[in-house]
């Protein structure tokens, strides 16, 4: 148990129920709007941070599984939809081209980049 009471473990459905309870109220909404206020940002909602969740966990290298069960989609298919890969992830992934020079030739690595929309080399 946590201190303060409550129960945090995934197995219990304490968590549950009070993430239902909390969400039913509006409290989390209604907060993270006045956060939002308050920091002065604009175009963010709690749906937003799924997108957030996804992305990054994709980008430091989890599965697609496992970010599917944790962030509770139905397929594979909408952890897609919701993960976004930035350009600097992309721009990485085309870096490592280079570490397997005998598959990859420099020519061939630009190209992809270029293709890739990363400007034909290295950012």
């Amino acid at each position: 148990m946590e201190p303060g009471g409550s129960d945090l473990s995934c197995s219990g459905s304490s968590v549950t129920s009070t993430v239902d309870a909390v969400f039913a109220h509006g409290s989390i909404g209604k907060a993270f709007r006045k956060a939002c206020a308050t920091a002065g940002i604009k175009g963010v909602t709690p749906h937003t941070l799924r997108h957030t969740f996804a992305s990054r966990f994709v980008m430091s290298g989890a599965d697609l599984r496992t970010v599917q069960e944790l962030g509770e989609w139905q397929t594979i298919a909408m952890v897609e939809r919701y993960s976004h890969l930035s350009p600097q992830h992309k721009a990485r992934a085309i870096e490592r081209l280079a570490e397997f020079p005998s598959l990859f030739s420099d020519e061939i690595a630009k190209g992809i980049a270029s293709s890739c929309g990363l400007g034909g080399g290295t950012p």
